[in-house]
């Protein structure tokens, strides 16, 4: 597995060290990097292997080498792949929210408590890629194949990206906290930048079943 860092992280680190939001800073990137290393350690042990661990201003990032054969096992319209994936995605909120009630029963700092509920919260967002939006796209795609799948989450993370922005919106005028700002700017990136990728294998898997189509044969 590689690692990359994102130097931009100094230049970030700088600002909220300006804005007297550094502490809160370090302590997400510090619980990102943790929820990513649940990611890894059950992906292992499902027999999936980590490709590469990304870490930048927003936070961490993982992706994996899933082998060929649990693409070719089926489970009702989708594979064994799509399986593992909803665990893999599911245990680094689960993670956030399990340290969470922790601290708070052993009175630690409130802010380790608000990060990791934040952290859950904001990784369970229906909005792909995060956790959440993964984890709904692989469900779907169990349930009515890659093609539906495909149109059906991006319909849904364009709604909750949106509704997201207009929400954060408002928390940053009652709340003042330039870390909500940032968080839903990058949701939206976020969002806007994956829709493109689907978009292509959407096309990739339209053009596939136009082909197998015995009318165009």
């Amino acid at each position: 597995m590689s690692i990359k860092i994102d130097l931009k992280i100094i230049l970030f680190g700088i600002f909220f060290f300006v804005a007297k939001q550094l502490n809160d800073y370090l302590l997400v990137l510090f619980f990102a990097l943790c929820h990513e290393c649940v990611h890894i350690i059950v992906a292992l042990g499902c027999g999936v292997n980590p490709a590469i661990l990304t870490i930048n201003p927003f936070g961490c990032s993982v992706s994996f080498i899933h082998k060929q054969i649990d693409y070719d096992r089926k489970v009702l319209n989708g594979n064994v792949t799509d399986v593992k994936k909803i665990i893999i995605y599911m245990v680094g909120p689960v993670f956030n929210l399990v340290f969470a009630i922790f601290a708070n029963m052993l009175r630690s700092s409130s802010n380790i408590v608000y990060v990791n509920l934040g952290l859950f919260l904001f990784n369970l967002l229906p909005v792909y890629p995060l956790d959440g939006g993964r984890i709904i796209k692989s469900s779907l795609q169990l349930m009515f194949g890659r093609k539906i799948a495909y149109k059906m989450i991006l319909k849904i993370s364009k709604f909750f990206s949106i509704v997201t922005l207009v929400c954060g919106s408002f928390l940053i005028l009652k709340y003042n906290n330039i870390g909500i700002l940032f968080i839903c700017v990058y949701v939206f990136w976020l969002n806007i930048k994956a829709s493109k990728i689907l978009k292509i294998k959407l096309r990739v898997v339209e053009i596939i079943e136009k082909k197998e189509d015995p009318v165009y044969k």
